[in-house]
């Protein structure tokens, strides 16, 4: 039986790490969870909970990764990401503001998410899918309480949640907010999950659920057509992993999707180790540059949002997956005959009018395309066997964040849990400017560096900025390989967001 712990626990048969206390005690009764192989089943109930718990964030209108590994070592990646809609094109953001691009129908990409699930679960999974997608409809149908995240996300977005009578309805039923503590229930989403979980993704892309999703958008816009080193207290650690991230900013910008750009030989550039000494050799231990000096040609990446979660059974296969539908509440479209809110992935893209540095022309818009993505999840291996499988939630931080983590324990020998909690720094490379964690959690914990470590920061010629709330937020799982603890899993939910990890 599956039983959710503190933010780190020791396991010898499987683990499930997530950042939701009340999907940790869910697996409690999960049968998803009991003696079985995990494949695809966990991460398919996971995941379709997550979209309900947190429709901020996640769920059936957005996309993300999957990458799973059986015990035998072979692995397979699912791409869920979403995808440019038939008729998009480079340049149809070109006579939109701001906010047009970022929020409104146009920003919808069409939605992978269901797919990538379905797809892994008729490779992997051993139960039943209607067994799977019923624990998501029951939360929905029921209802559940209102996190501290959640509420904060729907305060934020009152404005949008007020113009809407559909959405109004829902978070707002006696026309004030509800708030952390109060019960949500989703019916439409409800409904939308039964449907799916009789019928599989066949009615979501091509049956009465893709119909009604069309009609709700084009309702409002009718060119739409049917969606076809010794801690990093060290100024010089931090000084040198900000200036390898900056470097790796520049270069992740000739990326884009392999169907429609050749990406091969900047690929193979950045995963050389002639590459990575280079770079080694450009870092001045002494101070930091203008972003130009690191080789940038091009606007970045601007994506956000994302959940993620790592799975590991007791035959260790394994399966770390990452998802999101962009910003908090994604294109703020809820199709109101499903209930589902729609990503604005669209926003992802790169455009060629941008007014500060030009768009990176491999992340273009174009039909049935794929953005650019920050998503990160991971696998580590050693011998063979699985040492550490990692991924976190925090759009264009996601890197910074997953190679922090994987510094503070493989390099920096910290324990599994202070690899997680220690306090983190982010670099976007434009603006030029360092964050620098410095909050206090929601349960009392500091999060902060020292004032002398900043302070040789300033004197390197960084501009220090403080980043005063939670940015990203990591699950992190280590297998030991030695010793009398060997096969024991060590399971990590970062604690800035009051995760959990469950396991037996």
């Amino acid at each position: 039986m599956f039983l959710p712990v503190c933010p780190v626990s020791g396991h010898s048969l499987a683990v499930i790490v997530l950042s939701l206390l009340s999907l940790a005690l869910f697996h409690n009764s999960s049968s998803a969870a009991r003696g079985e192989r995990v494949k695809a089943n966990n991460a398919v109930a996971s995941t379709l909970c997550i979209g309900v718990l947190r429709p901020a964030d996640s769920g059936l209108g957005g996309g993300g990764f999957i990458l799973v590994q059986s015990y035998k070592g072979e692995a397979k990646v699912f791409d869920m990401r979403e995808m440019a809609p038939g008729r998009a094109s480079k340049d149809m953001f070109s006579k939109l503001n701001a906010t047009e691009w970022k929020h409104s129908p146009l920003s919808i990409a069409v939605p992978g998410q269901l797919a990538g699930l379905y797809t892994a679960h008729q490779q992997y999974g051993k139960l039943s899918w209607k067994s799977l997608v019923k624990p998501a409809e029951n939360l929905a149908r029921k209802g559940f309480k209102v996190s501290r995240s959640l509420s904060q996300k729907m305060a934020n977005a009152r404005s949008m949640i007020m113009a809407d009578k559909e959405i109004q309805t829902i978070f707002a039923p006696n026309g004030t907010l509800l708030i952390e503590g109060q019960t949500l229930r989703l019916k439409k989403l409800a409904d939308t999950l039964a449907a799916i979980a009789k019928d599989g993704m066949s009615i979501f892309y091509n049956g009465s659920i893709a119909q009604g999703l069309a009609d709700d958008i084009t309702r409002i816009l009718k060119a739409l057509s049917m969606y076809n080193m010794t801690g990093v207290t060290t100024a010089l650690l931090v000084h040198r992993t900000v200036e390898a991230l900056k470097y790796a900013l520049a270069l992740r910008m000739n990326l884009g999707d392999p169907g429609f750009f050749d990406v091969s030989t900047t690929l193979k550039s950045m995963i050389s180790n002639n590459t990575a000494e280079n770079l080694r050799k450009l870092i001045d231990d002494k101070k930091t540059f203008d972003p130009p000096h690191y080789g940038s040609k091009w606007s970045q990446l601007n994506d956000h949002g994302t959940s993620h979660i790592c799975i590991i059974d007791r035959q260790r296969n394994v399966v770390t997956m990452t998802t999101s539908i962009n910003t908090h509440f994604g294109s703020r479209f809820m199709s109101p005959s499903t209930g589902i809110f729609l990503n604005n992935q669209m926003h992802d893209f790169s455009i060629p009018t941008s007014k500060v540095r030009p768009g990176a022309p491999a992340n273009y818009v174009s039909p049935f395309k794929r953005p650019l993505s920050s998503m990160a999840p991971a696998i580590l291996e050693k011998g063979g066997q699985v040492r550490a499988v990692v991924g976190s939630a925090g759009g264009l931080l996601i890197p910074d964040a997953v190679s922090q983590v994987l510094i503070n324990f493989f390099i920096l020998k910290k324990p599994s849990y202070n690899a997680v909690k220690a306090p983190r720094f982010y670099h976007r490379l434009y603006p030029n400017v360092l964050l620098h964690e410095n909050y206090s959690s929601s349960v009392g914990d500091r999060y902060a560096f020292s004032l002398r470590t900043l302070n040789e920061l300033k004197r390197k010629g960084h501009q220090l900025r403080r980043a005063a709330s939670v940015m990203t937020v990591c699950q992190f799982v280590v297998q030991v390989l030695k010793g009398k603890n060997s096969g024991q899993l060590i399971a990590v939910s970062d604690p800035r967001k009051g995760g959990f990890p469950a396991g037996y």
